[in-house]
């Protein structure tokens, strides 16, 4: 039905919220009442919570709009895209595969009296599990499929004290070229709420690489004095669990 002259169009607002303990996007319409003064107030809403975000549209336009929305949000959900899910549930089988290559390095090291070395790489096993909780965990958070696959055997074979140095840092080369794939993955998909969860981890890996690399230099350093490596096992004793910064 075709409006009177002078009559006003009828409005709805729309609030797009960020809903950050559950990792989604919360919707909701108030359809009637819509006064100057109730959008005043809004605004004032606005100011006070930027994780909110208000639509004003004419009632006779909401259904369209609010299809579009409905597809925008689904779109934003992880469970609507299987590869992202698959990507991430692989990397939960590789960070626990971390863990167990540490601890048969920390064992290693532990067979060989250096009891320092040996608790760097317990502790680097005990941060590897967590990350898998990490990702454990932004999966339940977005309703996706948690999937536990087996996992594989550490086949490292040592000859040298310094072997699970080098072969450390070149796993953690590796993880970095899983986490940059998993980001890219979730760029082309436009999955913003993945890529956010995933810079700590981008940043995570350049912290990871660069002890590792700072291991070598050191044991290139002094691994070939008993009385420097000794000094160099104690300093490792020192290292203590820390919790990942990573809250979800």
């Amino acid at each position: 039905m075709a409006r009177r002259k002078g009559q006003q169009p009828e409005y709805v607002v729309i609030c797009r919220e960020f809903n950050r303990k559950m990792a989604r996007i919360d919707i909701t319409v108030i359809d009637s009442g819509v006064t100057e003064q109730l959008l005043k107030g809004l605004v004032m809403l606005h100011m006070r919570d930027p994780h909110k975000r208000y639509f004003l549209t004419n009632k006779k336009d909401y259904q369209k709009y609010g299809a579009l929305m409905k597809k925008q949000i689904e779109t934003m959900s992880i469970q609507n895209n299987k590869k992202i899910v698959e990507l991430l549930n692989d990397q939960i089988n590789k960070e626990l595969y971390s863990a167990y290559l540490y601890l048969d390095f920390s064992n290693y090291y532990k067979d060989n009296g250096l009891d320092g070395f040996a608790n760097w790489y317990n502790i680097q096993a005990q941060e590897e599990r967590d990350h898998a909780m990490l990702f454990v965990q932004y999966l339940q958070n977005n309703n996706a499929k948690v999937i536990l696959e087996a996992i594989d055997k550490p086949d490292k074979e040592y000859t040298k004290l310094n072997d699970p140095l080098i072969f450390g840092l070149e796993h953690e080369e590796y993880v970095t070229s899983l986490i940059h794939n998993l980001y890219d993955a979730a760029y082309s998909v436009k999955d913003f709420r993945t890529m956010q969860f995933l810079d700590w981890f981008v940043k995570e890996q350049g912290e990871e690489e660069t002890n590792a690399n700072d291991l070598i230099t050191k044991f290139n350093l002094f691994g070939s004095d008993s009385r420097s490596l000794y000094l160099l096992d104690s300093e490792l004793a020192a290292r203590v669990y820390s919790a990942p910064s990573l809250v979800l």
